[in-house]
């Protein structure tokens, strides 16, 4: 998932429009677009502490960046290519088959204040698939929800 900011918004985490997207491919065939006006960070506790449940080999990703090269840098043939990253991190998984990848400080984890789902679920027999749009009824106030519970209203998208 990425969290991608919207060039209408110039930064901060207020009042801006931010998604997240994410795609199950088989079996499920399933997408959510999750929207929010606002986001905030992890604290750096809580980060070490979600590190443990991370996918070893998004640990050693995290890893490679710090050590190797930077995430969606370009590999260059000085450094072996597309082969060169895929023995580094051949030997990254070697090298940590039986301990811990060390958590790296430079993980952040975003929490984004979600507005609005929508929910794609694809179809392998034809191209009816199913869409839903999943609005929050919330009063925002400084970027913070109040207290009452938010409710959500569902809408069937056309495919």
């Amino acid at each position: 998932a990425q969290l991608q900011q919207s060039p209408d918004d110039v930064g901060g985490s207020c009042g801006g429009a931010f998604e997240i997207l994410t795609f199950w491919t088989s079996p499920a065939m399933i997408q959510y677009r999750l929207s929010g006006t606002s986001w905030s960070t992890l604290d750096q506790d809580t980060m070490k502490d979600r590190w443990r449940f991370k996918p070893k080999t998004s640990q050693l990703l995290d890893y490679y960046y710090i050590h190797h090269q930077a995430q969606s840098s370009v590999l260059n043939s000085s450094g072996g290519g597309r082969e060169g990253f895929v023995k580094t991190m051949t030997n990254l998984t070697e090298e940590f088959a039986n301990k811990d990848v060390p958590f790296q400080p430079v993980a952040t984890g975003l929490i984004l204040h979600v507005t609005e789902i929508e929910e794609w679920r694809g179809s392998v027999t034809n191209r009816l698939h199913e869409r839903y749009l999943y609005k929050r009824k919330t009063t925002l106030e400084s970027c913070k929800e109040k207290e009452d519970s938010p409710k959500w209203q569902k809408q069937v998208l056309v495919p």
